[in-house]
């Protein structure tokens, strides 16, 4: 039985100073007892998707990380914003608790250029619009909540790579291993994947 290719995706990695600061917002929610209503995403897993890949043959790698060297060259660095937690992707159908990310301009075209690196190389379109969020907690069902508390305030990202990560499914949930990193503004950028 052949072994199927890894789920990938790519995404921004907080920095320590945002890292603290959905620690904190995190913290606020499990004091507040919401770890019962889901699962909390560990430190090391926190992150802004940038687009799902889903499985990519190791054949489709050489092409997608050249183009995204490319997306690399062609965007410099930028600051975003990380503001406080909702339930996404609306109340009502609540399936994460998410750090919610401002859809700023260089934000979405990042996006947009990562959507058209992959399509370059044959990958399929992606499902869902870009709306930037980082996932705090997976909701477990539908069962009713209080009102989502919050410390409220935000804080700055400066977005400075592009980092390409493969998702392995466990039981115990998603692992997530860096396969690439892609610099922002320079011209070199890539470490070398591996599965």
């Amino acid at each position: 039985m052949s072994v199927p290719p890894p789920r990938l995706f790519f995404a921004l990695v907080p920095d320590e100073n945002c890292l603290r600061y959905l620690e904190a917002q995190q913290n606020h929610l499990k004091r507040c007892g919401w770890q019962r209503y889901g699962k909390f995403t560990p430190e090391e897993s926190l992150h802004l998707t940038m687009r799902f890949l889903g499985p990519v043959s190791e054949e489709m790698l050489p092409p997608l990380m050249d183009a995204v060297r490319a997306v690399g060259n062609s965007n410099k660095p930028f600051d975003y914003e990380v503001r406080k937690p909702i339930l996404f992707p609306r109340v009502s159908r609540a399936k994460v608790v998410a750090a919610q990310v401002a859809p700023e301009f260089r934000l979405k075209q990042l996006a947009r250029a990562l959507d058209q690196a992959a399509l370059s190389v044959g990958l399929p379109a992606n499902e869902f619009p870009f709306r930037p969020h980082i996932t705090l907690a997976r909701l477990k069902g539908s069962a009713s909540r209080p009102n989502l508390p919050s410390l409220g305030g935000q804080v700055s990202v400066t977005a400075d790579r592009v980092v390409l990560f493969a998702s392995d499914l466990t039981p115990e949930g998603p692992i997530y291993r860096e396969l690439a990193s892609f610099a922002l503004g320079t011209s070199t950028g890539a470490g070398e994947a591996g599965f």
